[in-house]
């Protein structure tokens, strides 16, 4: 279901697999990411959530996440103590992970980011959610 939505992403919360999803469409401005960041830990907060997704499909240019992630670090959130697990859907993994790296460690966040946490394809990240989802 639709939690959150503008012009810079839309916010879905899965209550089967207990999971936050961030469809990013473009970044306009820094209040609209801030909106969009504090949806995402306002729910976070008041529900039980294992997985946020941080969904790159609609994207066509080279978006590292480092706008996303600094503001996480912004509002004093932690992502791994908040979240099992943290999934990006990119299907521009092999152009936005160099950018990312790079920018990782600028970020000073406790969060593992290791490549296995990207998925270029919905189906696949999908069924990896629904067998984690099935674990517990």
């Amino acid at each position: 279901m639709i939690i959150f939505k503008n012009t810079t992403a839309t916010v879905e919360w899965d209550v089967l697999t207990k999971s936050v999803e961030c469809t990013w469409k473009h970044y306009s401005n820094v209040d609209e990411m801030e909106e969009v960041i504090l949806a995402i830990i306002d729910l976070s907060e008041a529900n039980d959530i294992d997985f946020y997704v941080s969904n790159r499909s609609n994207l066509t240019f080279i978006w590292s996440g480092h706008k996303e992630w600094s503001m996480f670090k912004k509002f004093n959130f932690n992502i791994k103590h908040q979240f099992s697990d943290v999934f990006i859907l990119d299907h521009q993994k092999e152009k936005n992970f160099p950018f990312f790296l790079a920018l990782s460690k600028t970020l000073d966040v406790d969060f593992n980011y290791q490549k296995n946490n990207y998925f270029r394809q919905r189906r696949v990240l999908d069924a990896h959610i629904k067998e984690i989802s099935l674990k517990n």
